[in-house]
């Protein structure tokens, strides 16, 4: 017997793009990366499909390993696979940034097209804190903000349950929604690339999370940990604001000098 001409990734390729490769799925998974948790009940009530098909979308979902959860009554519930869509975002990502190498490479106008800004522009950033829950999640949503062109995102060792009820308000007080994110194991991203790879902890940089994938620059911008503060609802309020500010201001500091 031959050997099979195709690799492990282009295998893995074609079976995510054949799962994603209904509109339905699209649908389904939409809604699923909305939730805060898992999705409880009847997904057909909000999903206009008949229950049949939409259970076969769900199998076909499940089956790609792209969502998780129990689908025979009376435990129904449905979860985004964090990990394993991960993985999937990172083997699409990858694909599509080859692609689009290889054609700028045989593009022959040579205008709009320089590479230090096809670089630029996929440049991708990894944030880590220990629970995910504060420091990360607000320098993750800080940097977004400052160029849509970026990708960050932002992890833990040791995840919280929720992000912290104050980091959401705190931020939504300067205009960013923090709401839907999610506290996310790293493992979840140790098998993508980074340009950046910055921890945040309030320690000492040798007791911060340590990220054993591939980095091109590692670096440490501390914070103090507000989910540790003690005293009155007002000061911890403030103390949250107070380091939602010092976070602005270190990326910022980082944007200027490293990427803009």
């Amino acid at each position: 017997m031959s050997k099979d001409p195709f690799t492990d990734d282009q295998i893995q390729l074609a079976r995510i793009a054949k799962a994603l490769g209904h509109p339905v799925r699209i649908a389904i998974l939409q809604m699923l990366a909305s939730q805060s948790c898992c999705y409880h009940g009847d997904m057909s009530e909000v999903i206009p499909v008949a229950k049949s098909t939409l259970s076969q979308h769900l199998n076909e979902l499940k089956e790609a390993g792209l969502i998780q959860g129990e689908f025979t009554p009376p435990t129904v519930r449905y979860c985004i696979n964090q990990e394993n869509w991960a993985a999937a975002r990172a083997l699409l990502g990858g694909f599509i940034d080859h692609v689009a190498r290889l054609s700028h490479a045989g593009d022959p106008r040579g205008d709009g097209h320089d590479e230090k800004q096809l670089n630029y522009s996929k440049m991708k950033i990894l944030i880590l804190c220990t629970g995910n829950s504060c420091r990360s999640q607000m320098a993750q949503a800080f940097l977004q903000s400052f160029d849509t062109r970026l990708e960050v995102r932002s992890a833990g060792t040791n995840p919280a349950p929720e992000v912290h009820p104050l980091a959401v308000k705190v931020m939504e007080e300067v205009g960013l929604d923090i709401s839907s994110h999610r506290p996310t194991k790293v493992d979840a991203y140790i098998h993508e690339a980074w340009d950046y790879v910055i921890t945040v902890c309030g320690d000492a940089n040798e007791n911060c999370p340590v990220f054993t994938g591939k980095v091109k620059k590692r670096l440490h911008i501390g914070f103090e940990d507000p989910a540790k503060v003690t005293g009155s609802d007002e000061f911890v309020l403030s103390e949250f604001r107070r380091i939602r500010d010092e976070i602005k201001e270190g990326f910022t500091q980082f944007y200027q000098q490293e990427i803009q």
